[in-house]
């Protein structure tokens, strides 16, 4: 899909395609412009918001204490001695990273409030997701945290029996893993599910566990996701629906498995079993798990492609410079005279925050600049 440029003129934001000039001016048949040699930004994704604001609702003043982990572990970011007046902002920070918030309360006095992020630059916020709650629901907009073991009826996100040592872990991503138990028949069973995050694999759900039909196995964000491996050591199979969201959970679609057996990829739905015997009511299936097979269902990374349009004149100079998480680096070579339909760039990343674009040359360069995951 095409970048959008936060920065450029013209008409539209879409940089496919996009004009990139030293001089000024446009040119028939392109909408965004990028000139003057000024430099122009396409971000795909601003650094992770936090925003943790006190309700207003009756009794929500109170203490709470919150850990961000930013990538370096759990940090303390309120002040647990300190009670929350109503409306009052806890945190309102950006991270590098935001890995996930870990919230508890040692005091009886509990507190209510929203714990939201942002990845638009604080334009828009998401309720964070409560990975073991215990409640009925898991967002964290509103949560109440107490320190108390008595559950809320006002509020259906609780963390409480905080003086007990009990706290909770809140994630936040706009890429969303959710794996559901179908309801056809003999669907009920056993499956190990895995999410590579960045960091490896790790196990999200319970191999231990028989799943009932209908019940989530899990139902996870994170802030980058490259894939998922589904294995499962028991004769007793699952057949389930594995989905992916690219905006926190709005909407799913299925993932697709790389080396699953049958004569779909969908892993929706998809047959795991330890068995060796490939099923006739699922056309997606991982067999064999009790001699360690497991399958694997690849999301990332994200690559960035940059290709000169084949349009009148449209040959020329341009700089690209990709900012993976460690800050902008050029690759491009500025100084080239890219011709029509020429690949500027076509690299991939296992994060991508943003790409920029300038042209110091008075011969301009129009092409498309473009994202895929």
């Amino acid at each position: 899909s095409a970048m959008k440029c936060d920065n450029c003129s013209g008409t539209t934001s879409s940089a496919s395609p996009i004009f990139v000039d030293g001089d000024g001016g446009s040119v028939s048949g392109v909408s965004t412009y990028c000139i003057d040699g000024k430099t122009c930004t396409l971000t795909y994704r601003h650094p992770p918001c936090l925003l943790v604001q006190t309700s207003n609702i009756r009794y929500s003043d109170g203490y709470v204490a919150l850990y961000v982990d930013s990538g370096d572990g759990y940090v303390l970011a309120s002040d647990p001695g300190r009670k929350y007046g109503r409306n009052e902002v806890v945190v309102d920070q950006c991270f590098a990273d935001l890995r996930g918030v870990r919230v508890t309360n040692t005091n009886r006095d509990g507190w209510i409030g929203e714990i939201k992020g942002s990845i638009d630059g604080k334009a828009t916020y998401s309720a964070l997701a409560c990975d073991d709650c215990g409640s009925p629901t898991s967002s964290a907009s509103p949560i109440v945290v107490d320190g108390d073991n008595t559950a809320p009826s006002s509020v259906s996100t609780y963390c409480i029996d905080g003086t007990n040592g009990n706290a909770c872990t809140l994630t936040f991503g706009p890429f969303c893993v959710l794996a559901q138990t179908s309801n056809i028949r003999y669907s009920d069973g056993y499956v190990a599910i895995y999410v590579d995050s960045g960091d490896g694999y790790v196990l999200v759900s319970d191999p231990g566990r028989k799943y009932a039909k209908n019940q989530v196995v899990v139902d996870r964000c994170y802030t980058n996701l490259l894939s998922v491996k589904v294995a499962n050591t028991n004769s007793d199979a699952w057949a389930g629906d594995i989905q992916v969201s690219k905006d926190y959970g709005a909407t799913y679609s299925a993932m697709k498995c790389d080396n699953c057996g049958g004569t779909t990829s969908s892993a929706s739905p998809i047959f795991v079993d330890g068995d060796n015997t490939a099923p006739s009511s699922v056309s997606t299936y991982c067999i064999d798990g009790t001699n360690g097979n497991a399958c694997t269902l690849p999301f990332g990374p994200l690559c960035v492609l940059a290709q000169t349009s084949g349009m009148t004149h449209s040959d020329g100079y341009v700089g690209v410079y990709v900012d993976s998480g460690n800050g902008y680096v050029l690759v491009s070579d500025p100084s080239r005279k890219y011709e029509k339909n020429q690949v500027v760039v076509d690299r991939c990343y296992t994060n991508l925050l943003s790409v920029k674009v300038v042209n110091t040359n008075r011969n301009a360069w129009i092409g498309d600049i473009q994202v895929s995951k």
